[in-house]
């Protein structure tokens, strides 16, 4: 696969993140799958005390663990490759293994953007890497005009598999006020179309 793919995997939706603490989203149990296109598969899963059902996409890429997680930290170039991105940046605090960021996406009038500010920590192995996603909206302002999504978690697990590497995405999140139909047009068909 093209590394094209690890960008779409990588896609930190509206409903960003999800944490390593949630034994429901890191269970591979009650998962049912969405879409299959490309050979990511994307599934979601109802969790307790969330009314967005949470997403996790999964694929093979022909790229290093280390160079996928070097792909997920980069937020700074979400921007230039993945649909509705408005702004990715590092916020202070950050430093090898921990990483604060603000992602910014647009969202159709008459909704206004949505951000997410989260903390990012990184841990290494050999042959893996697993990034937890913690919500940190309350770290950080907000910007003007801009809606921020609070309640999210998320991870990121990358594996070497034979010659590729498997990078596995979950997230949840309350993107707040936004119809169905919009959520899923971030939560399943995104991370698909950013390939294209």
């Amino acid at each position: 696969m093209h590394y094209s793919i690890a960008f779409a995997l990588i896609f930190n939706f509206i409903i960003s993140t999800v944490s390593a603490q949630n034994p429901e989203i890191i269970s591979n149990e009650g998962w049912s799958l969405e879409k299959e296109k490309y050979g990511i598969k994307v599934y979601s899963k109802a969790l307790t005390g969330y009314e967005v059902k949470a997403f996790k996409a999964s694929g093979l890429i022909d790229a290093s663990v280390d160079k996928v997680a070097d792909i997920v930290m980069d937020i700074v170039n979400y921007t230039a490759w993945y649909p509705h991105c408005k702004v990715g940046e590092v916020l202070p605090g950050s430093n090898d293994t921990v990483q604060f960021r603000r992602v910014e996406f647009n969202l159709p009038w008459p909704f206004e953007n949505r951000d997410t500010a989260n903390k990012l920590e990184m841990s290494q192995s050999k042959d893996s890497t697993w990034i937890t996603i913690y919500d940190a909206a309350k770290d950080y302002p907000k910007e003007k005009k801009v809606y921020r999504v609070e309640k999210t978690e998320g991870y990121w697990k990358i594996v070497k598999e034979g010659r590729q590497t498997r990078l596995t995405y979950a997230a949840v999140g309350e993107p707040g006020g936004i119809p169905t139909w919009i959520v899923n047009i971030f939560l399943f068909d995104s991370p698909l179309d950013a390939i294209n």
